[in-house]
């Protein structure tokens, strides 16, 4: 092992961003996957029928689209295939007994979809959305700092002066949640 630098253990998209940031500054990176493909939840395959391709966890694509680290190498990603489709449909999951449901980026079919479900929890969906601007900011916030106390602690400070002591212990729970 001592051939390595940096040595990751799972070829997720955040191990694969690591390893190639590091070579890219000299280090000898070794990256390690058990599975038989890399990607980690990033993948897309045909997980249901054949001829259904789908993303298995392309909700974490919208985060890494706006990372620091694409930012640096949109680039050269781009030079190797890297695209991002923009749906309607945002994801969807089947049930066993044949019923489905599905995000959209329209909140209307959205709600629809859950209100098929659950008109309480329609209703909750509606006020979660309505709530998210004042939350975005502060949780884009904590998603892109380094976890260190200094980073921790000055978007602590940032959400109680926008948000006072009760607003922010609302965004605790709802991070907690």
């Amino acid at each position: 092992m001592s051939e390595f630098d940096a040595i990751f253990v799972g070829a997720g998209h955040n191990s694969l961003a690591c390893a190639a940031h590091l070579a890219l500054k000299g280090w000898k990176t070794g990256v390690f996957e058990r599975g038989a493909t890399i990607g980690g939840a990033v993948q897309t395959r045909e997980f249901t029928l054949p001829g259904f391709r789908h993303d298995f966890g392309a909700m974490n694509l919208s985060l890494f689209a706006g990372s620091a680290f694409h930012r640096k190498y949109a680039n050269e990603l781009k030079a190797q295939g890297l695209e991002f489709a923009p749906v309607a449909d945002c994801f969807a999951s089947a049930f066993p007994d044949g019923r489905w449901f599905g995000v959209s980026n329209d909140l209307e079919k959205t709600a629809a979809r859950i209100a098929a479900f659950s008109a309480a929890d329609a209703a909750t969906w509606r006020r979660l959305v309505a709530a998210f601007p004042a939350e975005a900011e502060h949780l884009f916030r904590l998603l892109g700092s380094p976890m260190s106390a200094r980073a921790l602690a000055g978007t602590a400070w940032n959400l109680w002066r926008k948000k006072g002591i009760a607003g922010s212990l609302d965004t605790g729970r709802l991070l907690l949640s």
